[in-house]
């Protein structure tokens, strides 16, 4: 991204937000900047500016917010707070910093670690679907973070569990 459009993203971030972190640099394609503790220079964390966002959702995503901050899984990446401006239509996530995705390394793990990884990832799914009552709905290599060799599960605020019906298929005979 040029420098113009980074500053457009920042002046959307609310100056009281802006005090607490240190801005390093922005992080993909999205509005995500990696940011610093200025207290504890060895504390990152992930500021997501996103825009457009559908406030129709925004009591459940309160819900699973502090569904989250009860339950508090070492899996789940954890949210330290947001910010809702409903004059631009913007949500403001700020959670832990996490250095890489699971496609980033995935064909690089030896097959105990890819197994370990696995069942994390399994385990922290039951754990959404059975003590949170969510569906993540986006699993994928993009929404598994490794930080310091946990994984942690992102974006799972954003599928609050609805009534549905389950088809069993069984073989024919």
């Amino acid at each position: 991204r040029c420098t113009l459009c980074l500053h457009a993203e920042i002046k959307k971030i609310p100056k009281f937000i802006l005090a607490n972190y240190t801005l390093l640099k922005i992080l993909g394609n999205f509005c995500c900047f990696k940011a610093q503790d200025p207290k504890n220079e060895e504390k990152f964390y992930a500021i997501y500016v996103l825009e457009n966002f559908n406030f129709g959702t925004e009591g459940d995503f309160i819900k699973i917010f502090n569904r989250a901050k009860i339950f508090d899984n070492e899996n789940l990446l954890n949210i330290h707070g947001y910010h809702t401006d409903k004059e631009e239509n913007i949500l403001i996530i700020v959670t832990d910093f996490a250095e890489r995705n699971l496609k980033n390394v995935v064909f690089s793990l030896d097959e105990n670690k890819a197994v370990a990884i696995m069942l994390e990832i399994c385990e922290t799914i039951d754990f959404l679907h059975r003590e949170m009552k969510l569906i993540h709905g986006k699993i994928r290599l993009k929404n598994i973070l490794l930080q310091k060799n946990k994984i942690k599960i992102t974006n799972y605020w954003f599928k609050p569990q609805k009534e549905q019906s389950l088809l069993f298929f069984a073989p024919p005979e």
